[in-house]
């Protein structure tokens, strides 16, 4: 084997080489480097991703020619029913467009203008196909009247809602309490709401009528009226008592408690009131109850201290005219309004005052100016003076009743009903800024005045 023989440059060719590059031929050899060089990975994915898409046309392609042809006759069937439908719809679009167009030419100016016209013969047959679209442009009168019944319908529940709260709201007996009051009777009111009830009490009905009760008698107590209303209410209630469902509950206590302030004095209405008071009473009522208690009813006895009470009457009446002392006397009040007034002022007065009242409604002595029936139950310039003396006397003086001024805004002649400030049993107290006398009873008192008189006008 012969050994190779490198072959001789030649010059032409050294030269050549060694000669600059051109621009065209750098350009050459760089694209045949790049041509020449291995495949990267981004080319090698895109010619995949550039086969797969021509794949996928393909497929495309194929399955669009394929759902052309019916793959059973049900298919072919359908297609024909459908295809009719179809080529019909030509014919009443333009139908159609010569009547929605009848100005405009039949034929179009342009392209553009026969698309616009194909468009609209579309839209306008479009509207008799379907009886929906027709709706849909009429749904502008459809909203106005949506919008009225809004407006309508909210007022109308709002009513009903309203009907319906006021028929299915329960009464309270609040409510059904004013009614009895405010009636031009009340007492009668009550008599019939009670008096309609044969069997127990409801708990409504039972509230309604102890709570009418116990605010007429609260009414009565802060009048100071008294009288037979007190009995009538009282009488009707304890009638009834057994029939209420709740004799130990808020109402009947209240009722209890007014009644017992009302019917101060009424020794047998206190003591039906007392046998039905429960044994948890409110501390309200027990403080009432203790009170009408402890109190000692003076009974009404007024005869034996008629003519004791008018004879010593008339001799103060003597000595005023011989020595010319004032004297004025009131005409006489019955005993009824004497006991109305002390239940109305809630005293208790002792019978031989009583006496004076049923002789002289009021008198003045010489100096001495005593009560009337008026200055319990009103206001009065005298009552106010005896109040003012009661509210800034000394201790025990709260419990004595005023009878009569001793001529100064410090001087009175008061009754002590339990003793406290006689220390001993009741009776007259006079106090004085001197100091303070006792007497045991109105005559004496009105002896005492008497002598009283006759001292001070004999000296001048």
């Amino acid at each position: 084997m012969k050994a190779a023989t490198k072959k001789p440059q030649r010059r032409s060719d050294v030269a050549k080489r060694n000669q600059p590059q051109r621009r065209g031929d750098a350009t050459e050899q760089r694209g045949a480097a790049k041509r020449n060089r291995p495949q990267r990975r981004d080319d090698a994915t895109a010619k995949v991703s550039g086969t797969r898409k021509v794949q996928v046309q393909q497929a495309k392609r194929d399955a669009r020619a394929k759902s052309r042809e019916p793959r059973s006759r049900e298919a072919a069937k359908k297609k024909v029913s459908w295809t009719p439908t179809k080529r019909v719809a030509p014919t009443k679009k333009v139908a159609a467009s010569k009547k929605v167009v009848p100005s405009k030419s039949r034929e179009p100016r342009s392209r553009e203008a026969a698309k616009k016209k194909v468009s609209g013969t579309t839209t306008e047959k479009a509207a008799p196909k379907t009886k929906v679209t027709r709706a849909t442009k009429a749904a502008p009168t459809t909203k106005k009247t949506a919008l009225t019944a809004k407006k309508v319908t909210p007022a109308k529940k709002a009513a009903a809602k309203a009907k319906a709260k006021t028929k299915t709201k329960v009464a309270l007996p609040s409510g059904r309490v004013l009614d009895i009051l405010d009636a031009d009777d009340p007492i009668d009111a009550l008599r019939a709401f009670v008096t309609a009830r044969t069997k127990k009490f409801s708990v409504f009905d039972g509230q309604v009528a102890l709570g009418a009760a116990q605010l007429m008698l609260l009414t009565i107590a802060r009048e100071h009226r008294g009288g037979p209303e007190v009995r009538d209410v009282i009488d009707l209630i304890v009638s009834a008592w057994k029939r209420f469902p709740e004799p130990a509950g808020f109402h009947a206590q209240e009722f209890l408690r007014n009644a017992l302030v009302a019917a101060d004095g009424e020794t047998d209405l206190v003591d039906a009131l007392l046998a039905r008071t429960p044994r948890d009473a409110s501390p309200e009522l027990v403080t009432v109850v203790a009170r009408a208690q402890t109190k000692e009813i003076i009974p009404v006895d007024v005869a034996p201290y008629m003519r004791p009470v008018r004879n010593a009457l008339e001799e103060v009446r003597a000595t005023l005219e011989e020595l010319g002392g004032a004297m004025e006397v009131a005409p006489p009040a019955e005993l009824s309004a004497v006991l109305a007034s002390e239940r109305a002022a809630r005293i208790q007065l002792p019978n031989d005052f009583r006496a004076l009242l049923t002789i002289t409604n009021g008198c003045t002595l010489f100096d001495r100016e005593f009560f009337s029936i008026d200055d319990y139950r009103t206001e009065t310039a005298l009552a106010k003076k005896a109040r003012a003396f009661l509210t800034s006397a000394p201790a025990g003086l709260d419990e004595c009743v005023p009878l009569a001024n001793w001529g100064q805004e410090r001087d009175w002649l008061l009754w002590d009903p339990h003793g406290h400030r006689r220390r001993g049993a009741p009776g007259y107290v006079v106090m004085l800024d001197e100091g303070e006398s006792t007497y045991d009873d109105l005559v004496s008192v009105l002896e005492g005045i008497a002598a009283h008189a006759r001292d001070v006008l004999s000296t001048n």
